[in-house]
């Protein structure tokens, strides 16, 4: 579950939430009240668990091979990763800020403990005090209040037998209890009471009872607790107060009691010097006091939703519950149904551009870019190593931010690819390799900025190497100035006859870089204005020189720049690498950029 997000669905929803209350100002307020809650319950449930539910119940009508989609299907799937509704990260909290320190993330930490444990506190401190009053009050069993009350409760029909609590307090009236509520009445009130406003107001709390409005005044109670630092959680309840009030306003008016009585009543509640009990505690008072009054005296009659309108609800809960259930289930039908199925193809991602438009290291790198919506994370569509599971990534992403590469497989089981990120690139492009475990459906996701870029490859089987030790690549190179040693999977060169050369991982360690030589510009290189980087693989013989070389990403093949780096990495010296503490020869990937100042 990615935090920012979570918190931006909800804000979205509460957006769309005011907008369906203005568009319902007219319906009843039960109406808009049950809007409200929705809005507010979003808060505690995240997208990304109905994401994983379309997840886990479309795997049980997945289809044995991965089924062709439309290109809209396709980016829907790809685009609603960016909101948080991939059901493979609903289990985890991700999504703080990139740059954000230890110590600022304690401290945010923190801040967010300490105002849950004061509200906690708080709210605790209000619950026992009222209940332990409600547990020392005497039951009323005679009088005109019994007498107005069960009325009250004849008309509305209400089964349960509801105790009648006389407290001496100055507090209005209000109902305790979720499950088993008891109904305060201040003993001070009644004898400013006629009995007609007295019937009134006890029909009004009986209101409560028959909506279960403490319940979900709990629920909310439960949001702004954990959501405090939110403006809208707040604005939020006090819209729920007031539509809850103004819901049994409608009730008590269409029971038949007079609308002045009424409004009179309420209007002594509040005059009097009562307060109001805590948030869980339905009573009589509430936001907006002069507008509600306006409304009992006017009495406007509330217009049932019309036909369009009801539709406009239905679409609106089931486009934001059904998004993420789709989401799920449409990557669920392109999952196998068991560890060892392959599915028959790979429906890869569909590219943007040639190029990303105002960069110049990126520039000369023509084919195939993906790009998030904003253009501001863009990703080449690989460049794949021959014969080996190595694929090269060039990447555009916002100046002086962290990029963070993670690749899963789609259609199957696979260990985790090795992912090479080199230093040394502080302006807006980025050069990576990965070296995947398995051919097959791979996702790969980009993260930088605040951004995330997600794609899919197809990574060929590129057959069983002959001549080389098949040692796992487990984890990726340190990199060494001017250049970066990355984990490799590559063919040996047939017929040539050489010491057995290794590739890095397990127990066969990485070369460590001794002595290096800068590459130089040729004349005619920078007369051209070339620029970019050039892909070696080279072996470190057992002494620490360098042995065979090979470009595998030309970058100028014309004016020498190729050349230029086969020569440089050449003059290099190493500490060999080791295979059981042994030095062996050992197959390295060099990143040689050329850059013009």
């Amino acid at each position: 579950m990615n935090v920012t997000t979570h918190l931006l669905q909800s804000t979205a929803c509460v957006g769309i939430a005011a907008l369906v209350a203005l568009a319902l100002k007219r319906a009843p307020a039960r109406t808009r009240h049950a809007v409200w809650l929705f809005a507010s319950v979003k808060f505690l449930v995240p997208l990304s668990l109905f994401s994983a539910a379309g997840s886990y119940f479309g795997a049980w009508t997945s289809p044995l091979t991965t089924p062709r989609v439309s290109v809209a299907i396709r980016w829907l799937d790809q685009s609603l990763s960016g909101w948080g509704l991939d059901p493979a990260t609903a289990g985890t909290v991700t999504g703080l800020p990139e740059g954000v320190g230890r110590l600022a993330l304690l401290a945010i930490a923190g801040a967010w403990a300490a105002g849950v444990v004061g509200l906690v506190v708080w709210r605790w401190r209000q619950w026992r005090a009222l209940t332990a009053l409600s547990r020392a009050l005497p039951r009323l069993d005679q009088g005109r209040e019994v007498e107005a009350f069960d009325r009250v409760m004849q008309i509305v029909a209400c089964p349960a037998r509801v105790p009648l609590l006389r407290c001496d307090t100055s507090i209005e009236p209000g109902v305790l209890g979720v499950f088993h509520p008891r109904l305060l009445w201040p003993d001070q009130l009644s004898e400013r009471l006629t009995d007609a406003e007295l019937e009134a107001l006890l029909a009004h709390e009986v209101c409560h009872i028959g909506r279960r409005d403490n319940l979900s005044a709990l629920m909310h109670v439960v949001v702004e607790t954990l959501f405090w630092f939110h403006p809208l959680v707040w604005w939020v309840g006090s819209r729920l107060v007031s539509e809850r009030e103004r819901a049994c306003d409608e009730e008590v008016l269409q029971m038949g009691a007079d609308h002045r009585t009424y409004a009179e009543g309420i209007l002594k509640v509040c005059n009097f010097g009562f307060r109001s009990p805590a948030a869980f505690v339905a009573g009589v008072g509430g936001p907006r006091l002069a507008e509600r009054i306006e409304w009992i005296l006017t009495r406007p009659s509330a217009a049932t939703p019309s036909k369009s309108m009801r539709l406009l609800l239905a679409g609106v809960v089931a486009v934001t519950v059904g998004t993420p259930l789709a989401a799920g289930a449409l990557r669920a039908n392109r999952e196998p149904k068991s560890a060892g199925l392959v599915t028959a193809a790979c429906d890869v991602t569909m590219p943007v551009a040639e190029r990303p438009p105002n960069d110049p290291n990126a520039s000369p790198f023509l084919g195939e870019w993906y790009a998030t919506p904003d253009r501001t994370i863009w990703a080449s569509g690989g460049s794949p190593v021959p014969g080996t599971l190595r694929t090269k990534l060039l990447w555009v992403r916002p100046v002086g931010s962290e990029l963070r590469i993670d690749a899963r497989r789609l259609d199957g089981d696979a260990g985790p690819a090795a992912v090479t990120i080199p230093g040394g690139y502080p302006w807006t492009y980025q050069a990576s390799g990965l070296v995947f475990s398995t051919p097959g459906c791979w996702q790969i996701t980009g993260t930088a900025g605040g951004r995330t870029l997600q794609f899919t490859l197809s990574i060929p089987d590129p057959g069983r190497p002959e001549g080389l030790d098949a040692a796992p690549a487990t984890s990726a190179a340190s990199a060494a100035p001017a250049a970066s040693l990355a984990s490799a999977s590559t063919s040996s060169r047939s017929g040539q006859e050489a010491p057995k050369v290794y590739r890095p991982g397990g127990d066969v360690r990485y070369p460590r870089l001794l002595t290096e030589v800068k590459p130089q510009y040729t004349p005619e290189a920078m007369a051209a204005h070339i620029q970019g980087t050039v892909w070696l693989e080279a072996v470190v013989l057992a002494t620490g020189e360098v042995g065979d070389v090979e470009v595998t990403q030309s970058l100028d093949d014309v004016y020498g720049l190729d050349e230029e780096a086969v020569k440089t990495i050449k003059q290099w010296r190493f500490a060999p690498g080791t295979k059981d503490d042994k030095p062996v020869a050992v197959l390295i990937e060099v990143e040689m950029t050329f850059t013009l100042k």
